[in-house]
């Protein structure tokens, strides 16, 4: 009780604190001075893909033995393949609403940032001038916060775990994992800080590699039991794999940054979503097929257990991984934070961001204290309810939203109705089963 008490009060905390009041939402968007317009640059598909592999691939790699040890290959394969087109449909639909709502920014001379509409953009433009604005917001920044926060804490219980073991006190060692992600982040500027992330994604592609093969060296023990497809089935009492799978592969917020890549030619953008997601679809069926029959709850564990090279190996993937997963998170994190609150006072120091910005950082880091399963669990419940949310639920039907106020004129999302409708199902069906059985 203990430990889910301090996961459920840090999330709280999150969450309350970056609900903007209704009256003081404003849009995002700002007038245009009057600079010509220009076309954009022309960009890369492969460019583009590469920008959404490396939002996509994380620490939450790490939870993929776990999450399907037991499976069998056949369900293994289904679940994450399953997963990966779902959330690649949802994409699609985020990337159509962005571009919609961009395009009718554009035709009111509405200036739009560089970096593209984010969910929260796509829900200002589909519930312009509608009461259900004083819902969506307020939800979406919600699911934001659940979301970053939970994956956040993950990563800092993955790294007290690998830096210091479970029989070190956590409170010290989560407090120096927790000043290091600030400075990394904050401390030198943003520029340092992508640098940062731009170095730790090369060593984590190079040192997946030999990972993979590791594992796959490891002595394997016979199966027990036949592959049983009920093991998909959610279980009460216990985090269901299908939601540590959906979290593990979402790419929901880089998909605003590759629509607006493609804002001359938006319909490379679908193209672009599929070839980026598949890099991470493949190292998660590798590792997933790697582990397999490997015993133990964590599958992972007889690595660190072995020392030496294998010992390195992993926590070079894993040091990576967190890095440019705690990096990201902090950024966007302290960006939507400091408008949030920023907008509810009137106006920000650099003293109240830095006040933000520890904020960030600390809640996660309070998170992580929920025992030694904590990064397994927040990574459950980020990708149970709060992602799910926020990128497969509320894209549809937004989008359809926009489609049927005729906002924008550009189509990416194939099916019609048939297809948002589905969607539709789909995402309510999955977050309600969580719910359910949570």
């Amino acid at each position: 009780m203990r430990r889910r008490g301090i996961l459920c009060l840090a999330a709280t905390a999150s969450a309350l604190l970056a609900v903007p009041r209704p009256l003081n939402t404003r849009r995002r968007m700002m007038r245009a001075t009057a600079i010509a317009d220009e076309d954009p640059p022309p960009r890369s598909v492969a460019g583009t893909a590469a920008l959404i592999t490396g939002g996509a691939v994380g620490g939450g790699f790490l939870a993929v033995p776990r999450a399907t040890r037991g499976l069998g290959l056949g369900p293994t394969a289904f679940a994450l393949v399953a997963a990966w087109a779902w959330l690649g449909l949802c994409g699609v639909a985020l990337a159509e609403g962005a571009v919609r709502s961009t395009e009718a920014a554009h035709d009111r001379d509405d200036y739009v940032d560089d970096e593209g509409l984010s969910v929260y953009g796509v829900a200002l433009e589909a519930t312009r001038r509608r009461r259900r604005r004083n819902v969506i917001l307020p939800l979406s920044t919600i699911c934001f916060c659940l979301a970053t926060f939970s994956s956040l804490g993950a990563q800092f219980a993955k790294s007290r775990e690998l830096l210091f073991g479970t029989s070190v006190n956590a409170v010290p060692a989560v407090t120096a994992i927790a000043l290091t992600a600030y400075a990394a982040a904050f401390g030198f500027g943003d520029r340092v800080a992508h640098r940062i992330a731009y170095a730790c994604t090369g060593t984590m592609a190079a040192s997946f590699l030999f990972l993979v093969g590791r594992v796959a060296a490891l002595p394997k023990v016979a199966a027990t039991t036949a592959t049983s497809w009920r093991a998909l089935l959610p279980c009460k009492g216990t985090p269901w794999a299908a939601a540590v799978v959906v979290q593990i592969l979402c790419f929901g917020d880089v998909v605003g940054v590759a629509a607006a890549r493609h804002e001359a030619q938006p319909r490379r953008v679908p193209r672009a979503l599929m070839l980026g997601t598949v890099v991470p679809l493949a190292m998660a069926l590798a590792l997933a097929l790697a582990s397999s029959n490997l015993p133990g709850a964590d599958p992972l564990a007889p690595l660190l257990k072995r020392g030496g090279m294998d010992a390195l190996i992993l926590r070079l993937f894993a040091a990576s991984a967190v890095a440019t997963t705690v990096i990201g998170l902090l950024l966007a994190a302290s960006q939507l934070l400091s408008d949030v609150v920023c907008g509810f006072v009137g106006w920000c120091s650099e003293r109240d961001r830095r006040i933000v910005r520890a904020l960030a950082t600390a809640l996660p880091a309070v998170g992580s204290l929920g025992g030694d399963d904590a990064f397994y669990e927040l990574l459950a419940f980020a990708g149970a309810v709060p992602v799910p949310l926020l990128y497969c639920v509320l894209p549809p039907f937004l989008l359809a939203s926009l489609r049927r106020r005729k906002v924008g004129r550009t189509t990416l999302l194939p099916g019609g109705s048939l297809i948002l409708n589905a969607l539709k199902l789909a995402g309510v069906a999955f977050v309600g089963t969580n719910v359910l059985v949570r």
